[in-house]
């Protein structure tokens, strides 16, 4: 009986005291990870994850396939949540970005042939331009930081 009891205790305590596995982050060029030459940057551009000894797999837009494994840990999860709505920020200032460049080439062109164009399409434009790049480089840039926090927060929970 005594036996039974220490033995059951011993399976116990071990599967609670066991190490869980953490998670490693790389980033990698979008080249390095398509078939196509399609994408020549060289900066990195997306996440591979590891979860423990296990194979890189890309972790997917906006992180998705790690909230899984973060939503074990309150705290890992919601600088994940951070991370998720400052880089969706990011994407809205890249787009605003990209019309202002738009509205910008429209009013240029618009200028060539006529001297009197409308302001307000320049002053949008300028400030479309300007806004969204500025916020698309600094949301995209604490949005990094709270996505390593998060993977952070998970492992030195885990260990």
């Amino acid at each position: 009986m005594k036996h039974g009891i220490l033995t059951a205790l011993a399976v116990l305590a071990f599967s609670c005291c066991q190490a869980q596995d953490t998670i490693s982050i790389k980033t990698t060029r979008l080249s390095d990870m398509s078939i196509f030459n399609f994408f020549s940057s060289s900066r990195p551009r997306a996440y591979q994850f590891k979860f423990g000894e296990g194979d890189w797999q890309p972790a997917g837009p906006l992180a998705k396939k790690l909230k899984p494994y973060l939503i074990t840990q309150p705290d890992a999860l919601k600088d994940w949540k951070k991370f998720k709505a400052k880089a969706i920020t990011s994407g809205i200032g890249k787009t605003a970005y990209g019309v202002g460049a738009i509205l910008l080439a429209f009013r240029a062109f618009e200028r060539i042939g006529d001297d009197t164009g409308d302001d307000a399409t320049l002053f949008t434009g300028v400030g479309l331009f300007i806004g969204g790049g500025l916020i698309s480089f600094l949301f995209k840039k604490s949005a990094r930081k709270s996505f390593y926090k998060s993977v952070q927060k998970y492992n030195a929970h885990v260990r």
